[in-house]
Order: structure tokens, then C-alpha cells, then sequence
């Protein structure tokens, strides 16, 4: 079971304590580092989410069905994938209060939940080991594995935000796995 934090002890680097509660859209901060593009990897339902990964991942927010909604894509900054981020949905809503996020195909969700009327909790973090299915995919049958850039051979952990925007009373929770791509290209700027 993943321990999310809403604060993170002294001892892990400012950089890193920056781009994790960074607030606004990490979309557009991304776009600050170079080109930016949004690779859409999957989007469609997902059987039986709930029962496979509910309460490691998504207490205290349950949903309404165990099938869910889900988007999953590849952040890029030069070309380089720096940020796996996944949306969930409860299935009710992709039809009704979020039924937009659909629609998004290589558009930022950004352009949906930093708008009027969407509620955003505060970030939580923790760290995730890269076999993980927030990095690898959520199973063979269900997404494509992606491949990932391997660690520096230093740590197999892997920091993740997580988010919960609230649309009247309907969560879309959003996970966003900073690749150790990313911290390369943060030091050049």
C-alpha cells in the first residue's frame, strides 16, 4: 500500500520538493523546459480497477463502480517522455460531469480542470517502485505496457502526485509520475 504524504521530510531536495507541489498546471510549466506534446497511451474503461488497485491507490476517494474510467499519457519535453500521468473516472462520469476529459485526445487535461466550478485538493506524494502499474500499465489486457527509462541504477523509486479535482460532487483523481528523465532535463534550466 502506497503512504501519501501532504509534506515530505527535509532530507529530500528542494528541486524535487518544487515541481511536486507546484501548483497550476504542470502542463504549462512543462512547456517552459522545451517543446512540449502530450502522448495519449491509452484511454478507455478499466475492468475491475477498484478490486485490483482501490485502496492502495485511491483511498480515501472511492468510486461508485470498480470499472473506471481511464487516460493515460506520456508527458514530452524535447522529444523526451518526463511525466506518465493517468486520470480516472468513475464510469457514470464520463457520461455526465467530466464527459469533456474524452474528448481531450493530445490536449493538457489542464484545459478542463483549471476552469470554474472544478476543486482541487491538495497534492499528495509518495514514491512508486518502477514495476508499478502507474508506470508499466495497468495489466496486459487492460493498456499497453509502455517502455520506461530505466533508473540511474541509484533508486527504483519513482515520485508520483497525486490530485483530486471535484466537478459539483464527481472526483477525477490524476496521477503524475515524474520520470528520472525529467530531473535531467529540470538541472539544464
Amino acid at each position: 500500500m502506497l503512504i501519501w504524504k501532504q509534506a515530505l521530510e527535509n532530507d529530500v531536495s528542494s528541486t524535487v520538493r518544487k515541481w511536486l507541489f507546484k501548483t497550476g498546471s504542470l502542463s504549462a510549466h512543462l512547456q517552459l523546459l522545451g517543446p512540449f506534446t502530450v502522448d495519449v497511451l491509452f484511454e478507455g474503461y478499466w475492468d475491475n480497477a477498484m478490486e485490483k488497485h482501490g485502496n492502495s491507490i485511491f483511498a480515501p476517494y472511492p468510486f461508485q463502480h470498480t470499472t473506471l474510467w481511464v487516460r493515460r499519457v506520456r508527458l514530452m519535453v524535447n522529444a523526451e517522455p518526463v511525466v506518465y500521468a493517468s486520470t480516472f473516472l468513475d464510469k457514470k462520469d464520463i457520461t455526465g460531469e467530466w464527459k469533456a476529459v474524452a474528448a481531450l485526445s493530445s490536449t493538457p487535461l489542464a484545459s478542463l480542470v483549471f476552469r470554474q466550478g472544478v476543486l482541487r485538493e491538495a497534492f499528495a506524494v509518495s514514491t512508486i517502485p518502477s514495476s508499478h502499474f502507474l508506470i508499466t500499465g495497468f495489466s496486459k489486457k487492460a493498456l499497453p505496457a509502455v517502455n520506461t527509462p530505466q533508473s540511474d541504477g541509484l533508486a527504483e523509486d519513482y515520485w508520483v502526485r497525486r490530485s483530486v479535482f471535484y466537478k459539483n460532487t464527481s472526483p477525477l483523481v490524476l496521477f503524475e509520475c515524474f520520470l528520472p528523465s525529467f530531473w535531467s532535463i529540470d538541472e539544464k534550466d
